[in-house]
C-alpha cells in the first residue's frame, strides 16, 4: 500500500470537517411541526379532530373540538444524536494503531492485518459522516373565536447541521476490505494527491511550486511530513506565509473527506381563519374555508471551513436578517351524508408573496429564494368507522409545485395515518409519510395533554423524537 495514503491519513484525520458542497433544495417544512400530526404521517388535512390542523386545512376550524389550544413547548432532536454521542462515549479508534496495521500488514503482505486498520479507519468514517444532527422547538397558540373565525401564532424555530461523505470518505470506503484491489487504493491516491494540489495551487505561483518540486513530490508520496514540508519551504522561499499553506492544504484535504452544512431557520407565523358552509341547505356537510397569513422567517444556511475565521460572522449576520411575506389559503371538507368518511382539499398559499434574503456573495444564501411559498394543492381523506378509530390518507403537492418533493419518487407524496382513542384519554397514532414510517402516543387527561412521536424529518430523512405539552380548553 502506497505510502501516500498512510501519509495522508495522518494529516486528514482530524476533529474538524469542512464544507465543499452543500445539497441543492431544501426541504422546510411547509407548516409548523405539529407533533401530534408527525406520529401520524402529517395524513391531517382531513381529520377535524385536531384543533390547529387549519395550518394544513382551513376548512377544519369549523370541526375544532376546543375552544384553545396552546402548546408550551415543543422539542425535537434526531435519532442520530444518540448515536453518536453513544459512539464518541466509547470511542476507542486510535489512528496510529490503524496506520501501523496497515503499513506492517502491507510490508508483511499480511492482508488480515490490513483489513484490521482499514477497517477500523472505515468505521470511524461510517459513524462520523452521513450523519444528522438537529433540534427544533416552537410554541403554538390557535384560537377559534366562534363558529366562523379562529386565529393562530405559531413559531418555529429549527437548528440542523449535517456531515456529508466527500470524495476522500467514498474512495476509502470503496476499498473492499476482503481484496485491496490496486484500482480502489489508487483512487484514494488520486483523491487526495487532487487535494492537496488545490491547497498548493491556492498558495503558491507555478514558479514558487517549480522550486519547491522536489518536496513537494515528496509530501504527496508520504516521504515528508506537512511539518517538515512547511519548514522547507519555509527556507528555501522567502515571504511565504507557511502556516497559511499548510491551512489551505489541510483545508482541501478535509473538504474531501467530509463535507459539513449548518441551517437554522426561525419561523414566525400569525394567521387569521374564516369557515363557513356556502349551500348549508343543499350541501350540509360541506364547509370552505380560508387562511390570511403573515410569515417572519430568519434563516441561515452556510458551510464551515476550519480556517475562515468569517464564517461566524457571515452565518449571524444571515440570521440576524429577516423576511416577511403574507399568503392565503384555501380549503375544503366534505362529510358524506351516509358513511363515515370525510374528503377534504387545501390549496395552500393560492396567493402568496416570495420572500428572498439579500445574503453575501460567498454564502449558500446569495440569489437563494429562502421563502419561495409555492403552491400547494393537497387531497385528503378520514375515515372513521367507530368513534375511537380514525384512518387518514393524504396525497400532498399532486400538481409537483413544491420545492418539498424535489427529486424524491411520486410515493413521497403519499401520506398514511391511524390514530386510535384507549379510554377517552390515551391516543395511539401509527403513520406512513414522505417513504418512512412514524410512530406516536399522547395522554389528554383534562386541559392538559402530553404527546410523542417518533418520525423522519422532511430536510434530512433522518428519524427525530418529537415532543409536546398541550393546554386545551
Amino acid at each position: 500500500m502506497k505510502r501516500t495514503l498512510l501519509a495522508a491519513f495522518a494529516v486528514i484525520l482530524m476533529p474538524v470537517l469542512a464544507l465543499a458542497q452543500a445539497p441543492a433544495v431544501l426541504k422546510l417544512p411547509p407548516s409548523q411541526v405539529n407533533i401530534v400530526a408527525v406520529g401520524m404521517g402529517n395524513a391531517v388535512g382531513a381529520d377535524g379532530t385536531l384543533f390547529n390542523a387549519t395550518a394544513f386545512n382551513p376548512a377544519l376550524l369549523g370541526r375544532a373540538p376546543h375552544g384553545v389550544e396552546a402548546f408550551s413547548l415543543g422539542l425535537n432532536i434526531s435519532n442520530d444524536v444518540f448515536g453518536l454521542i453513544d459512539y464518541l462515549d466509547n470511542l476507542n479508534f486510535n489512528p496510529d494503531s490503524a496506520f501501523k496495521s496497515i503499513a506492517d500488514g502491507y510490508n508483511t503482505s499480511n492482508s488480515a492485518e490490513v483489513n484490521q486498520g482499514l477497517g477500523e479507519i472505515q468505521d470511524f468514517l461510517k459513524h462520523l459522516t452521513d450523519k444528522a444532527v438537529q433540534a427544533g422547538v416552537g410554541g403554538n397558540v390557535a384560537v377559534r373565536l366562534d363558529k366562523h373565525f379562529g386565529i393562530q401564532v405559531y413559531n418555529s424555530t429549527h437548528a440542523f447541521t449535517q456531515v456529508w461523505q466527500g470524495n476522500l470518505s467514498q474512495a476509502i470506503l470503496g476499498i473492499p476490505l476482503d481484496s485491496n484491489s490496486d484500482t480502489n487504493i489508487q483512487a484514494v491516491y488520486n483523491a487526495m494527491s487532487n487535494s492537496i494540489q488545490a491547497g498548493l495551487d491556492e498558495s503558491l505561483s507555478s514558479s514558487q511550486q517549480s522550486s519547491v518540486s522536489s518536496d513537494i513530490a515528496a509530501l504527496k508520496n508520504g516521504t515528508e511530513s506537512l511539518d517538515t514540508f512547511k519548514q522547507n519551504v519555509g527556507s528555501t522561499l522567502s515571504g511565504v506565509d507557511t502556516e497559511a499553506l499548510g491551512k489551505n492544504i489541510l483545508n482541501h484535504l478535509t473538504d474531501d473527506m467530509g463535507i459539513l452544512t449548518a441551517l437554522v431557520y426561525i419561523d414566525t407565523v400569525a394567521m387569521a381563519t374564516y369557515s363557513f358552509q356556502p349551500v348549508e341547505k343543499e350541501l350540509p356537510g360541506l364547509t370552505v374555508g380560508a387562511n390570511l397569513k403573515i410569515v417572519n422567517r430568519h434563516m441561515a444556511y452556510d458551510r464551515f471551513s476550519f480556517n475562515n475565521s468569517n464564517i461566524g460572522d457571515t452565518f449571524k449576520d444571515e440570521i440576524t436578517a429577516s423576511t416577511t411575506r403574507w399568503g392565503f389559503d384555501l380549503g375544503a371538507l366534505y362529510e358524506l351524508p351516509n358513511l363515515p368518511l370525510d374528503l377534504g382539499l387545501s390549496i395552500l398559499d393560492l396567493f402568496h408573496q416570495g420572500a428572498s434574503e439579500t445574503a453575501p456573495s460567498n454564502s449558500l444564501l446569495a440569489g437563494f429564494m429562502s421563502d419561495p411559498a409555492p403552491t400547494m394543492v393537497n387531497l385528503a381523506a378520514s375515515y372513521h368507522p367507530i368513534p375511537d378509530l380514525r384512518l387518514n390518507g393524504e396525497v400532498d403537492d399532486i400538481f409537483s409545485s413544491s420545492s418539498l418533493y424535489t427529486g424524491d419518487a411520486s410515493a413521497s407524496r403519499i401520506k398514511l395515518g391511524a390514530t386510535y382513542t384507549l379510554g377517552g384519554f390515551f391516543n395511539a397514532r401509527l403513520g406512513f409519510g414522505n417513504q418512512n414510517l412514524s410512530l406516536g402516543a399522547g395522554v389528554l387527561a383534562g386541559f392538559f395533554g402530553l404527546d410523542y412521536s417518533y418520525g423522519a424529518d422532511d430536510l434530512s430523512q433522518a428519524y427525530n423524537h418529537y415532543a409536546q405539552m398541550r393546554f386545551v380548553f
